[in-house]
């Protein structure tokens, strides 16, 4: 095409990924809001900012679960999500990993 040069394939060569899929029956028989198993995975993962702090010009990245918690599938699925009725349930209850 004119006006392209040096075009190349961009792989993903930073972390593994791997989808975890969240059963909306399931959810609903345990009383789990969506929005609340979505935070979990999200804290868990990736960390999630409460707040933002500065220090000089950089940020400080935000609070997540310490990697001894998640190591693995099998780690994620241990986390415990909060239901409607004030309980705690594990992620495997209402939800299946796929990599």
């Amino acid at each position: 095409m004119k006006g392209i040069k040096d075009v190349g394939i961009l792989r993903n060569i930073g972390q593994p990924e791997i989808s975890v899929l969240l059963d909306e029956e399931k959810m609903a028989i345990y009383g789990v809001q969506k929005a609340d198993a979505q935070s979990t995975i999200e804290m868990a993962i990736g960390g999630k900012t409460a707040t933002e702090k500065y220090e000089g010009n950089e940020s400080q990245h935000p609070p997540a679960y310490q990697r001894e918690y998640r190591k693995d599938e099998t780690d994620i699925m241990q986390l415990m999500v909060p239901t409607m009725r004030g309980d705690k349930i594990p992620l495997k209850e209402i939800a299946t990993i796929r990599k």
